[in-house]
């Protein structure tokens, strides 16, 4: 991976970062984080945004993960539905190819089956699915101890299903979801700090595919909540506390969305 500097005011350091852990708490609202200690913690000590966006014509899981493997919108990728077709996508870059042309070795641990699609079309070393996080964290996290994977993406769908169960995210069964998916992160960082090869050397980016309004489902476009995501990265090099408009604005790279 490439190195990841730093433009503090403590000046420019650059610190190689070996192993990336992509996070993504399916159906995650931001306004939700505040107080969840874990969450806390990373917006403290990384970089952070609680106004991202997913992709502009679709709130789905399956092409919102597409866009964010490959860096290409529905648009450029064209798989919009939210199903396992039975195929394979065409040929486009991602980052499980980009890992293994380096020589690395990546994972894709998962709690939706429909990820098969991405299984059979990418060259992912580890492709693990249970249906519930919590038969699927500590299998992964074990696996990570035992094995040098460069990248591993790990999915939380606990959000997801509490709101499609609620028919909404003003709940408590929402709230504790939320929760849950705090703890994960909190397991994430704890195997980080007591594991040689991963410590000094490890990013976090955790992230969602959509956010879910009070009521309803997350495909209504009529409700910001539902389009509104968290995005937030954390490791060797970078900014603790920063914002991540603040950095690329001013660089021309995106603008904070109204």
């Amino acid at each position: 991976f490439e190195h990841i500097k730093d433009t503090s005011q403590s000046g420019s350091i650059s610190q190689k970062v070996d192993h990336v852990i992509m996070m993504i708490i399916d159906g995650l609202r931001p306004d939700y984080m505040s107080g969840k200690p874990n969450f806390d913690w990373l917006m403290a000590n990384g970089v952070c945004t609680m106004n991202a966006r997913h992709d502009p014509v679709t709130s789905q899981t399956l092409p919102n993960h597409i866009d964010m493997f490959t860096g290409q919108l529905v648009a450029e990728h064209g798989y919009k539905q939210d199903a396992d077709n039975g195929g394979i996508l065409p040929p486009m870059d991602n980052i499980f190819s980009m890992v293994a042309e380096s020589g690395g070795q990546s994972a894709l641990y998962t709690s939706k089956e429909k990820f098969d699609l991405l299984r059979r079309s990418w060259p992912i070393d580890r492709y693990l699915y249970r249906k519930r996080a919590h038969m699927l964290v500590p299998q992964a996290l074990e696996e990570m101890k035992t094995n040098d994977y460069k990248f591993v993406y790990l999915h939380i769908r606990s959000p997801d299903r509490a709101g499609h169960s609620m028919m909404g995210a003003k709940n408590a069964v929402y709230e504790k979801a939320v929760a849950e998916a705090d703890g994960y992160l909190g397991e994430v960082r704890m195997l980080i700090e007591r594991d040689p090869k991963l410590r000094g050397n490890t990013a976090i980016v955790l992230t969602a595919d959509h956010g879910f309004a009070d009521s309803g489902n997350h495909g209504d476009e009529a409700f910001h909540q539902n389009f509104q995501i968290p995005f937030c990265s954390w490791g060797p090099g970078v900014k603790a506390g920063g914002d991540f408009y603040d950095i690329n604005v001013p660089r021309g790279v995106i603008s904070n969305p109204q």
